[in-house]
């Protein structure tokens, strides 16, 4: 039946002998005849349900008229001047030959075609003697079915009674449509190494099949054991590839495979959507070399991380490449949208991973029971992921202290850099509290990294760690509760690893402890960094730990510091600061504030500040009790220039300069303050101590 859209009156498909039968009988009553002769070569109508009949519009019952070979005979006969139209319900006349009957789907503009030309729109494996019960061997009829089939036709799997059992794979070389019934349009490889379907042609499309493998164990894999594999073309060494397009894999239940679930290399256009992967050994979805595509909405559960690949590998997502430093012969992947799935269980690695994306977009997933996150990070030594946008996913480890890093980002070789973005997340229960090193969100060696208004809960032993080589990164509105650890001494809530050039914003975030987490030690730490030498900003943080900040490197050392100098024949450091070489780029600076008391007044009290080998004297000679304050900036105007404005206070009398240094900034400059005595019984006590980078 066709279906009117228009009014949702069902108009009845014409079904008869080509030429004679695709419209219907006409004739016209007299008011007293009743029996009425089919002509056109009909020789046989069954009985009365073979016919459609009406009158003036009004449908008959099949109980107002009878049948006899090819006449109609009314029980009364149809009133004076009346239409009669005599239409065939389901019988076909004498016809055998589906090329000798013709179709008409009825409804304006219909045009009549052969049955055979309508049944061959799509076919059917079972037309090829796929029987589906579980016992013969069906790869001989569907690869037939496959091959019979023209480019565009779509090639069906009517729901088995048991499931089409294959020994081989299934070559797809050209463009089709291949579409089962569901859950219940079962097949089944059962040799080990072989797909279910390999293609090598573009705009193929899978769907609504339940694609089953040989099994899926953890303690080795089966290379070439996927549901489905799509390989472009590899074109050699320093040539780029020949990508397949348009292959669309969609409503599958794909479960129980040695190595992957679906694989893709060299493909492009593409669209993964709706499947669902179950008990895999290797990777639910892998692209590899791919690009332009989407991976939305598919349920992936049960990645086994076989140990036999290397370290115990396994991934839900992952966008990769060969492991080659041939960027043109294996690209990267790039503009995938990753979006809308569920990860689950995946056993010692990670949930969505890519090695070297490019514009990637993992967004509003979810991802649970997995030993990593998200893994954004480099590959082979030659690339690194560049414009990756990780936003509003949700990860939950489901595990207590033992999991690795919710998202991380990472760069590659020693000066490749990656970047993008960590923003909207919520990350609950990762890092691994015997490693202080480990986070929820991790990354080094990156550029303009932003990392945003992410919610982490329960992380061990820090929230964010930032690691080395992370330039023009910021870290705000982020909210970090109840970072832990019970083996550990220290739980932060931003960790500012001990490792050279860390520049970046840390600000507006807010470090919880909410009283509700049992680790030994629960956010001792808010912030630490340690032993930076790049431009490090920490501003407007809220916190609940016990210390805010607390600073071992070059950043900010702030604090009170008790520095006495008594002696009386030379000059002792109150406080002593190494520069290191290369930290403070041109037309940046240094802030320094020191600040004390003076006690006794049985001699000379001299206070200096020093700069490499540039001093200047604020308090020169004398002999009081008063408090001292001293505040200097210095400025590089060149590698080995720089500007120094200062001012001192000896309690009385205030005292400015402004000098020029030559110092060598590529190596460490030491900068200090002094004081000296006259009498070994006088003391200068120096109270305060801030350094500031600008």
């Amino acid at each position: 039946m066709a279906i009117d859209r228009g009014q949702g009156i069902p108009e009845q498909a014409l079904v008869g002998r080509n030429d004679r039968l695709a419209t219907a009988f006409h004739f016209t009553g007299d008011g007293s005849t009743v029996a009425f002769t089919i002509t056109g070569g009909v020789t046989n109508i069954p009985n009365a349900q073979s016919l459609i009949i009406t009158i003036d519009g009004v449908m008959q019952h099949t109980d107002t008229y009878s049948t006899s070979e090819a006449v109609v005979t009314f029980t009364t006969a149809p009133p004076d001047n009346s239409d009669i139209q005599i239409r065939y319900n389901a019988y076909v006349g004498t016809a055998t030959d589906a090329n000798g009957i013709t179709y008409s789907q009825g409804g304006t503009g219909a045009s009549s075609r052969t049955v055979e030309n309508k049944l061959q729109e799509s076919v059917s494996v079972k037309d090829f003697g796929a029987t589906g019960d579980g016992s013969t061997d069906d790869t001989t009829a569907i690869q037939a079915a496959i091959d019979a089939a023209n480019a565009g036709d779509c090639v069906r799997f009517p729901n088995p009674s048991s499931y089409y059992k294959l020994s081989d794979e299934l070559t797809i070389s050209k463009s089709l449509t291949l579409v089962g019934g569901g859950f219940s349009s079962q097949i089944r490889q059962t040799v080990d190494a072989k797909s279910i379907f390999e293609i090598s042609a573009s705009d193929v499309i899978i769907k609504s099949l339940y694609l089953r493998g040989t099994g899926a164990p953890t303690d080795d894999y089966v290379a070439s054991s996927s549901a489905v594999s799509a390989v472009g073309t590899d074109n050699g060494a320093g040539v780029a590839p020949t990508y397949l397009a348009g292959i669309s894999i969609a409503d599958c239940y794909i479960y129980n495979w040695k190595m992957d679930g679906i694989y893709f290399q060299f493909v492009e256009d593409f669209d993964i959507s709706h499947n669902r992967l179950e008990t895999i050994t290797y990777s639910g979805i892998m692209t590899s070399s791919s690009r332009r595509g989407r991976i939305s909405n598919n349920h992936i559960e049960d990645i086994k991380c076989s140990s036999g690949l290397g370290s115990g590998n396994g991934y839900g997502i992952s966008m990769t490449r060969t492991s080659s430093a041939d960027l043109t012969r294996y690209p990267v992947c790039t503009d995938i949208t990753v979006t809308g799935n569920t990860v689950r269980s995946v056993a010692t690695w990670s949930g969505i991973d890519t090695h070297g994306g490019e514009r990637l977009v993992v967004n509003s997933n979810t991802i649970f029971d997995t030993h990593y996150g998200i893994t954004i990070g480099g590959s082979n030594n030659v690339t690194a992921p560049q414009e990756v946008l990780v936003n509003s996913n949700v990860l939950c480890s489901n595990r207590t202290g033992t999991a690795t890093t919710g998202i991380s980002f990472t760069g590659s070789s020693t000066t490749i850099y990656s970047s993008g973005s960590i923003n909207g997340n919520i990350i609950e229960n990762y890092g691994d509290q015997d490693t202080a090193t480990s986070a929820a969100i991790s990354f080094y060696q990156t550029r303009g990294l932003a990392v945003t208004g992410n919610t982490i809960i329960n992380p061990s032993p820090a929230g964010i760690y930032v690691k080395y080589k992370n330039y023009g990164f910021t870290i705000t509105g982020n909210v970090v509760r109840d970072a832990w650890t019970t083996d550990g001494s220290s739980a932060w809530g931003i960790r500012v690893g001990n490792a050279a050039n860390n520049e970046g914003v840390i600000t507006g975030n807010s470090f919880l402890n909410t009283g509700t987490h049992g680790g030994t030690i629960v956010l001792n730490k808010a912030i630490e960094s340690e032993n930076v030498s790049g431009e490090l900003i920490i501003t407007s943080n809220h916190s609940d730990a016990a210390t805010y900040l607390i600073d071992t490197g070059q950043t900010a050392f702030r604090g009170s510091y008790t520095n006495v100098s008594t002696s009386g024949t030379g000059e002792d450091d109150l406080k002593s600061f190494t520069i290191l070489g290369n930290s403070v780029g041109i037309g940046k600076g240094i802030k320094v504030l020191a600040a004390g008391t003076k006690s006794s007044a049985n001699g000379n009290k001299t206070i200096k500040f020093h700069f490499g080998s540039t001093s200047a004297t604020f308090n020169a000679a004398n002999n009081d009790t008063n408090d001292w304050r001293f505040e200097a900036f210095v400025m590089l105007t060149a590698t080995g220039a720089q500007k120094i404005t200062w001012a001192g206070w000896n309690g009385t009398t205030l005292t400015q300069g402004y000098e020029g240094a030559s110092e060598d900034m590529t190596g460490s400059v030491v900068m200090k303050v002094t004081g000296e005595c006259a009498h070994a019984s006088d003391s200068i006590t120096q109270q305060m101590w801030v350094l500031e980078r600008y």
